[in-house]
């Protein structure tokens, strides 16, 4: 069944200053080191060591005008039960000024169970990655 997760916040920082950080689709383990320990760019392909296991992307877009990174996972072990788990990351502006971080998840999953578990984990993740994002803008 396919579903879908998503999770916008508003960061303290510009809109520039975030995609700054997105947008070259490394160095991933500097500012979420919660869970990426290390992370490798290898042309469009993307490999992070994580606690459990090993995460293989596939980056299908990067669209500096409208600050839109897409990406697809290759493999990845840290929610079972899902496929074609592709994160869409889009960054605007508020109307203040500041950064509005969008991730959205589209995936597959086997079964009911399987969907809300992923759906909780991705939250999760959303979360703590954009404030982690923020929290690495304004340390640096």
């Amino acid at each position: 069944m396919q579903s879908e997760q998503q999770v916008t916040i508003g960061i303290n920082t510009t809109p520039e200053q975030a995609w700054e950080v997105i947008k070259s689709g490394k160095d991933v383990h500097k500012w979420l080191s919660e869970v990426i320990k290390s992370c490798e760019l290898f042309d469009n392909i993307r490999v992070c060591r994580t606690d459990y296991g090993t995460i293989t992307e596939k980056i299908l877009k990067i669209d500096h005008e409208h600050m839109e990174f897409k990406f697809v996972f290759l493999e990845q072990d840290m929610i079972p039960n899902i496929e074609h788990l592709t994160t869409y990351v889009k960054i605007i502006s508020d109307i203040h000024g500041k950064a509005l971080v969008n991730y959205k998840w589209t995936f597959d999953a086997i079964d009911d169970v399987s969907e809300s578990q992923a759906k909780e984990v991705l939250k999760g993740m959303g979360e703590m990655g954009i404030k982690s994002l923020e929290a690495y803008i304004l340390s640096n």
